[in-house]
């Protein structure tokens, strides 16, 4: 310590040096904590599509892991649906749909009108049906099948009621033109079956089996028809027609011996269910 020739004093020691300041750290790269190898550097991330690939994820699109071989597979893949639904769409908005229209019932030609099967006491009465059909179109159109089943009525159409049935296969509509179809169909009378009697006993009568007359009366049969087009079916659609049809009865079935045991058979059969009901 000295003092100066004012009366002041001062240190004379040296100054404390400055501390030095120290280096920043050196940053390292991310640690995932989740990782197997924690604490070590974590791997470079791969892109993301290439990622998904290799993990075979099923976000991973058609080209992007099959190279061009499978982006060939997706365009033709695509390019079908595309065509097929143009196609259907086609079928459906542009082809008019054929009208049909019942004509007549005539004797069949190539059945017997009258068939008696004792054994399960049923009796078949085939006809054969003619329709017109009128294609609109300016193509010819091919009809796969023909399917029909005939009620009573309308307000009888269960299956249980059903008492005629008839199929035709593989026919061909002119273009612009009305092709007469002949259709057969077989009506089925099961003697126990209750709700076919009446109407199948007005056709005996109309059909001049218990009278002995010519026939030729009048019957009414509703039907439910369904045309399947060929063009339609690998969608397996069906075009409906339903209608109520008013006609003569086309054959008499007095002329056939088998006609002695059918009314043998509904007499039985009606006196079994008078004594029931007794």
């Amino acid at each position: 310590m000295r003092s100066n020739s004012v009366g002041h004093s001062y240190n004379s020691s040296p100054a404390p040096a400055a501390m030095a300041t120290p280096p920043a750290p050196t940053p390292t790269p991310f640690l995932s904590t989740s990782s197997p190898h924690f604490g070590a550097p974590a791997a470079p991330s791969l892109p993301r599509h290439r990622d998904r690939c290799a993990a075979g994820s099923r976000a991973c699109g058609c080209c992007c892991c099959g190279g061009s071989f499978m982006c060939c597979c997706c365009g033709v893949l695509i390019f079908l649906i595309v065509a097929i639904g143009a196609a259907a769409a086609f079928l459906f908005w542009y082809i008019k749909i054929p009208t049909v229209q019942f004509v007549k019932a005539q004797a069949p030609t190539d059945r017997s009108p009258l068939v008696l099967n004792t054994a399960t006491a049923t009796v078949n009465i085939n006809w054969d049906f003619v329709f017109s059909v009128n294609n609109p179109n300016a193509l010819g159109i091919g009809i796969a099948s023909l399917d029909m089943a005939g009620y009573p009525s309308s307000a009888q159409s269960k299956d249980a009621d059903r008492i005629a049935n008839g199929t035709a296969t593989d026919i061909h509509i002119e273009s612009k033109a009305t092709t007469p179809i002949n259709f057969p169909v077989t009506f089925t009378w099961n003697l126990q079956q209750q709700s076919q009697s009446a109407f199948l006993s007005g056709m005996l009568t109309a059909c001049g089996a218990q009278s002995g007359s010519p026939g030729g009366g009048q019957l009414s049969v509703y039907y439910e028809l369904k045309v399947g087009l060929a063009m339609l079916k690998p969608f397996g659609y069906k075009y409906p027609y339903k209608d109520t049809q008013a006609f003569a009865c086309p054959v008499n079935l007095s002329q056939f011996a088998e006609i002695q045991k059918v009314l043998q058979l509904i007499n039985n059969a009606t006196s079994a269910a008078t004594s029931k009901s007794g």
